[in-house]
């Protein structure tokens, strides 16, 4: 169990976290500055929640490449989740439930744009029962105080390139603060 200001950085390297239920602060695997789209980020809890409570300086909370969750339980994500890359490489994908769905999910914002020459990366949720995006950002990626802006998002897969697909299956309601691009 990690408290919640505690972070891992990595510089490139991925991260793979297993246990019964985890607790962790932030993740960053992006390198200093842009180029390289940084390592992997795994998450697996086998009977118990995830609760994600870091943020960085930009309400982050996971800096990956890719990013994949996996819980039976509750999904409890402080900031937001980022797999996005604005350089000629394609962003990252996130994807949370694809072996273990979450009973529940709670995420501040959701990104896999790439604002660069590159695609953006897809998102694929599966929970059993609700999903709720708290947060927005916008155009320009930065967090944004108020989500009723319609140029506010709270999940982008949105690209210069190729958009990547956005997928998201709830066995219950399905609410975000602001749109989906």
């Amino acid at each position: 169990m990690m408290n919640a200001g505690d972070a891992i950085a990595t510089r490139n390297r991925d991260v793979t976290i297993s246990g019964a239920r985890l607790t962790v602060g932030s993740i960053d695997t992006k390198p200093d500055g842009n180029g390289d789209p940084g390592g992997d980020v795994s998450l697996r809890a086998t009977n118990g929640a995830i609760a994600i409570n870091g943020l960085d300086a930009n309400e982050n909370t996971i800096l990956g490449r890719s990013i994949t969750i996996n819980t039976p339980d509750r999904l409890s994500v402080a900031g937001s989740l980022n797999a996005r890359s604005d350089g000629s490489a394609g962003s990252g994908n996130i994807t949370i439930g694809n072996t273990l769905a979450p009973s529940s999910i709670a995420v501040g914002r959701i990104s896999t744009r790439n604002l660069g020459d590159g695609n953006g990366g897809n998102i694929n949720i599966r929970t059993t029962g609700s999903f709720n995006a708290t947060a927005s950002f916008t155009e320009a990626g930065n967090p944004a105080p108020d989500p009723n802006n319609p140029n506010n998002r709270s999940i982008a897969s949105e690209a210069e390139g190729r958009g990547g697909n956005i997928t998201i299956d709830a066995g219950g309601s399905i609410t975000t603060a602001a749109g989906v691009f």
